[in-house]
């Protein structure tokens, strides 16, 4: 006699007709069936009853299907034992076929059917050989997809067998297979352990241990409909890797396990994005102690960090704005230090920070634009973030600017996160507003995206904005914004409150110079002509370093694509709304203001370059060799560009990197030996107090820093490409970048 063990799960329609086709295709083979129900809510019992009157019910608490198919191999009184999925239906004899095939071959342990489709045309991948690692590596994961045909996946997925004839494998499908009892009996049965998935690998292979052979015999046949059960549970790719892991780790050991799920676990995206991170590590460490950007008002931010450090003093605001009563935020001052007690105060470590974060922003960009959209345009928006010259620059420069682009970022994903209906994550957009403040007080634009956001979701009454109306939670969320924000507040109750009244004083100038109006003369560097030259060449080197013209035409196709793709989605009003504010709000400010600062741009980045990103998708699905070939010669240029200009210290750019300003030092040093001196700027900019701070710091950290009024003075001009220094009446030394 056989015992047929059905374990069920949400498919009573898929079970009774399984049943039904039991009873009818089996002529010649005595048998029992037992249902193991692992339903959470056992409703089947009384109706399988009265349509199968000879079927034992077994209600079980669900732990897996292995324990289900254990339980059910309890009550069997069966010679042989078969396991078959409830989503199955039998063709005529299939059950005759197997037993039979058993009973004439003894030394056979197992046998399974042939499954087939719907259609009844065979399952292409059925019946494998051991799954060991190796054959994991290249048939599980995103090899087998990249190289379809690779040696070790044929071998793995028995490809040349034909399936119409006996075939001897290691593993049968766990759909559907006749075990003799004794031997399932001698491996103990199911290992427990697996919950769902891979548990057929382990029992095949724990047979096959005892010497029993195991069969596909394609005579029988059984239609398969492709889990149907498991696509009712929503965490069953959790469940997958988890068996999987458990797997290897039980009979390869735990370093072929993790190799095993390195692979695995990482599909072409995956893929794609690591090799976009190594890019990004690249570009943003190769020679940095030699290129690095340092000017003067980094210096300012070195010698806060430096003081806050020697002294103990924590400073509570950092470098004045362009207006001088406002100043920027001091957690950039804090993340320094910490580099700097790191790296020895040597003032490459902040580079370090800084290109850190850079990296850090691509995976966030990439993760955010994930769920946003799709894989395709994140990989994209990646690629093109990382490979940007702007953006490399900026982010090779340790400066309070550097990580604007990752709270930018970490701000949609926290207020999308909310739509989505995760009120929790109002900590998140609390916290990054606060940080944005302090890195950049232009940042406060994005406070006015969330104005407009929550203004449209409280007339609304959107259903998540009244989510996070928790109490608790507002209080929380108060709390993280407060935080960052301290150290402001502490500094603005003693010097007149500039950094929240002044600071809304600030807001509403701005406003009113949208609308034409003005409270102090216009500066030259305002008008329209300046403010479009030097955006002009920002955007130049944001998207195209080899041309400003092909820049301004990827800049104005990107933004079409974005709007396109806002007023076309088939996206929520709520999520197309924060799109659409996230994108084009900072750049519309940006230019309304006309303040023509690259201080500015690092918040424009990552909406820019998701929209050049969405622009290329677009390309895309018209034609896709020339999205592809669009897409890398961007690249491509840009990384050419960066290279060949020292990351725009160099070349045509006329910049000044950290080993020019380094080779000045090291003369101010050597000259002025036991000799007290102070440093006194020359030139266009020298007005503002920041100028020489950077060699203020530098020569402080090779050992003779400057002493202050009242000294020899050191006239240094800072305008690249070079740089003049005259130690008191001597003659001057000019260092050039090369």
């Amino acid at each position: 006699m056989v015992s047929i063990i059905i374990v069920h799960y949400h498919v009573k329609k898929e079970l009774f007709d399984c049943l039904t086709s039991i009873i009818k295709s089996t002529k010649n083979t005595s048998y029992e069936i037992i249902v193991v129900d692992n339903d959470e809510e056992k409703a089947i019992g009384k109706e399988l009853h009265n349509k199968f009157q000879h079927i034992i019910y077994i209600p079980n608490e669900n732990r897996g299907f292995g324990q289900g198919c254990n339980i059910g191999a309890l009550y069997a009184k069966g010679e042989y034992l078969l396991f078959l999925n409830p989503d199955t239906k039998l063709l005529p004899r299939a059950l005759d076929l197997l037993i039979s095939f058993l009973k004439r071959n003894k030394s056979a342990g197992v046998v399974a059917p042939l499954l087939l489709h719907g259609n009844k045309k065979p399952f292409k991948l059925q019946g494998t050989s051991l799954l060991t690692p190796i054959y994991a590596i290249f048939s599980l994961s995103f090899l087998a997809r990249i190289f379809p045909n690779n040696y070790f996946y044929c071998k793995y997925w028995k490809t040349e067998w034909d399936r119409t004839k006996l075939k001897e494998v290691d593993v049968v499908p766990g759909t559907a297979f006749a075990v003799r009892r004794e031997i399932f009996a001698e491996v103990h049965g199911f290992d427990e352990n697996f919950f769902l998935y891979f548990e057929e690998f382990d029992l095949c292979k724990r047979i096959r241990e005892k010497g029993h052979k195991l069969y596909i015999f394609p005579e029988s046949q059984i239609i398969h409909l492709w889990e149907n059960s498991t696509r009712q549970r929503s965490d069953i790719n959790k469940i997958f890797k988890k068996s999987r892991l458990y797997y290897f780790k039980k009979h390869y050991g735990v370093f072929s396990a993790l190799m095993v799920e390195l692979f695995a676990r990482f599909g072409k995206f995956e893929f794609a994005i690591i090799i976009i991170v190594l890019l990004s590590f690249f570009l943003n460490f190769y020679k940095l102690s030699l290129l690095m950007t340092f000017i003067g008002d980094q210096g300012w931010f070195y010698l806060s960090a430096r003081d806050m450090l020697l002294t103990g003093h924590l400073p509570l605001v950092g470098i004045t704005s362009s207006h001088p009563w406002l100043h920027q935020g001091p957690i950039w001052t804090y993340l320094l230090a910490g580099a700097l007690l790191v790296g020895k105060f040597d003032p490459v470590s902040g580079g370090y920070l800084s290109a850190c974060i850079g990296v850090l922003t691509v995976v966030a960009l990439a993760l955010l634009v994930k769920e946003l959209l799709n894989r395709r345009v994140a990989a994209i928006a990646a690629l093109l973030y990382t490979t940007s010259p702007f953006i490399v620059f900026h982010t090779r420069m340790p400066y309070h600017t550097s990580p604007i682009p990752l709270f930018v970022i970490l701000l949609l994903y926290s207020v999308f996160k909310l739509v989505r209906g995760h009120p929790k994550y109002l900590t998140l957009t609390t916290f990054s507003l606060a940080v944005l403040y302090n890195l950049e007080v232009a940042t406060v634009v994005y406070a006015y995206v969330l104005f407009i956001f929550f203004g449209f979701a409280f007339i609304c009454k959107k259903e998540w904005f009244s989510l996070a109306k928790n109490l608790k939670l507002l209080i929380l969320s108060a709390v993280t914004f407060v935080v960052p924000m301290l150290p402001i507040f502490i500094y603005d109750t003693s010097h007149g409150y500039p950094q929240t009244l002044k600071f809304a004083a600030w807001n509403v100038y701005n406003v009113l110079k949208i609308f034409g109006f003005h409270l102090h003369p216009i500066r030259a560097e305002e008008t329209w002509g300046r403010f479009f030259s030097l955006s002009a060449g920002y955007m130049q080197k944001l998207f195209f370093l080899q041309s400003v013209w092909i820049a301004l035409l990827l800049l104005l196709l990107s933004l079409g694509a974005a709007l396109f793709y806002v007023v076309k989605s088939k996206e929520t009003t709520s999520f197309r709304l924060l799109f659409g504010l996230w994108i084009f709000l900072p750049f519309v400010a940006y230019v309304a203001t006309k303040t023509p600062s690259d201080a500015y741009t690092p918040m424009l980045f990552p909406g820019l370059m998701v929209s050049l990103a969405i622009m290329v998708e677009y390309v895309y699905r018209i034609k896709r060799y020339a999205a592809i070939f669009l897409l890398m010669f961007i690249v491509a240029s840009n990384v050419y560009g960066l290279l060949s200009t020292d990351f725009l210290t160099g070349g045509a750019w006329r910049g000044l990197s950290l080993r020019t300003r380094e080779k000045a030092a090291q003369y101010i040093v050597g000259k002025m030996k036991n000799t007290p001196y102070r440093l006194v700027g020359y030139g266009p900019g020298s007005q503002f107090v920041s100028y020489t701070m950077n060699y203020e710091y530098l020569t402080w950290w090779m050992g003779n820093g400057p002493t202050g009024s009242g000294s020899t003075p050191v006239r240094i001009t800072d305008i690249p490409p070079k740089i003049v220094v005259q130690v008191d009446h001597a003659a001057s030394q000019i260092f050039s970048s090369q």
